[in-house]
């Protein structure tokens, strides 16, 4: 693991394998972990909002998702930048969910996002398991009622593709609540997803035909 530090946050990330490794670990301890996607548009919130900063400087495993955030932490080694540029990562504890048969939730905060990422998936991971599906934005009382559809699912994790700061607020309101292992954040699913087309050859199977 590595300890970084960008703009007074200290965050623990690491190689992507590495990491893979950690994230799975998590799966078999019996209290709530977060991983989550660290890009310009999470720490410019974090220099606004203060919960979104403790959000960070509380999570367990921190992802890179720009390698602009990998130059800030000063730890931009060849190696470290490929990898977040192929979302490395993200693929590959995919694939360990799906080969484990681990399930998940998806939650997120409009309905067309969830549609693309629910897409995706089927196209590069189709044996993963869903379990279920929340899209904020279609909210109808409280966000209890969230929580206990998630926590009467029981899924080894919850998938978010809430943007930043909703995101962390919802956690950060919520999280005493939930009764799962594990909580990652991919945020900005829409950035990512362009992404996914751009990468070299070897991820090429991960995209959408």
């Amino acid at each position: 693991m590595l300890r970084v530090t960008i703009q007074g946050i200290t965050l623990y990330t690491g190689p992507a394998y590495e990491a893979v490794a950690i994230a799975e670990s998590f799966l078999e301890e019996n209290m709530l972990h977060v991983i989550g996607t660290i890009t310009a548009k999470t720490m410019a919130a974090a220099r606004r909002d203060e919960t979104v900063k403790r959000h960070l400087e509380q999570m367990d495993l921190a992802v890179f998702g720009e390698t602009g955030m990998l130059r800030a932490a000063d730890a931009d080694t060849p190696s470290l930048l490929q990898e977040v540029k192929s979302q490395l990562f993200f693929h590959t504890f995919l694939e360990s969910l799906e080969k484990n048969n681990r399930n998940l939730y998806l939650l997120s905060d409009d309905r067309e996002k969830l549609e693309r990422l629910k897409a995706w998936l089927d196209e590069a991971f189709p044996q993963l398991q869903r379990i279920g599906e929340y899209v904020l934005e279609e909210q109808v009382g409280e966000a209890d009622l969230i929580v206990n559809e998630i926590n009467g699912a029981a899924p080894d994790l919850v998938l978010s593709v809430i943007d930043s700061p909703a995101a962390e607020h919802f956690f950060t309101e919520q999280s005493r609540k939930l009764g799962i292992r594990l909580w990652y954040e991919i945020g900005d699913f829409e950035k990512m997803y362009k992404k996914i087309h751009q990468s070299p050859s070897f991820f090429r199977r991960f995209a959408l035909k």
